[in-house]
């Protein structure tokens, strides 16, 4: 396949139920009409979807080179990229978020392949669509050591982690303390699944974000995934 699947999933799909379908109505008509059934009935539908799956994972893959090249050619950030990354729309499949990282923050875009002399061809608002990184605090580091940082950091290869104070963790009850203790909520979220497609923002509560409960800048005392409970020490 030339292309993730991420990236055509809906024309894959319709590919694919379409090989199914198929054969059984036609199944049904010969069956109304008295035709000797087949041996081995879908055979073809079958290869059809093959090289329909593979025609549509090139063409798709072709769709992100031009748009990774129109990016390239681009000055888009205000300071010297590190690395790209695009992200697909899956209904549209001239469309394409981008994400860059430079070394003080992420600025992010959007890029039609459909037109690319168009001057809105790639459009990015440096007020709105910057995100810089957050301060590396000791809460920061203690929550990247958990099991819950540690295995979210091997996934998320756009992760960003910052301390978000005193925030309750969604279905995780928050550290009950003595007086002279405190408590931090330390959040995970990966720059992959922030845009508007997915109805959200950096800013916003983040699909597939990670929580964990640092005390004392320190110490786990919980940890959450999504909107479910993991562990409560």
């Amino acid at each position: 396949m030339c292309a993730d699947s991420r990236t055509s999933g809906p024309y894959v799909s319709v590919v694919l139920v379409a090989a199914m379908v198929m054969p059984w109505l036609l199944g049904l008509a010969d069956r109304e009409i008295g035709v000797k059934k087949q041996r081995f009935r879908g055979r073809g539908w079958a290869i059809f979807a093959l090289f329909g799956m593979f025609a549509i994972g090139c063409w798709r893959w072709v769709e992100h080179e031009q748009a990774l090249t129109m990016l390239q050619q681009t000055q888009v950030a205000s300071a010297p990229v590190l690395r790209t990354a695009l992200q697909p729309y899956p209904v549209n499949p001239y469309r394409w978020h981008a994400i860059m990282e430079t070394r003080d923050f992420f600025q992010t875009g959007e890029v039609n392949t459909w037109n690319p002399s168009s001057p809105v061809a790639i459009e990015s608002d440096a007020r709105q669509n910057v995100l810089f990184k957050p301060t590396n605090t000791p809460a920061v580091e203690a929550a990247k050591k958990t099991l819950l940082g540690r295995v979210y950091l091997e996934w998320g290869r756009w992760a960003v982690v910052r301390d978000v104070g005193p925030v309750a963790i969604p279905g995780v009850k928050a550290p009950e303390l003595p007086p002279g203790r405190s408590w931090t909520t330390v959040e995970f979220t990966d720059l992959r699944f922030m845009y508007s497609f997915m109805a959200t923002r950096p800013t916003g509560r983040a699909p597939l974000g990670g929580w964990v409960y640092i005390v004392d800048g320190r110490e786990e005392a919980g940890e959450g995934l999504g909107s479910s409970q993991q562990r409560i020490d």
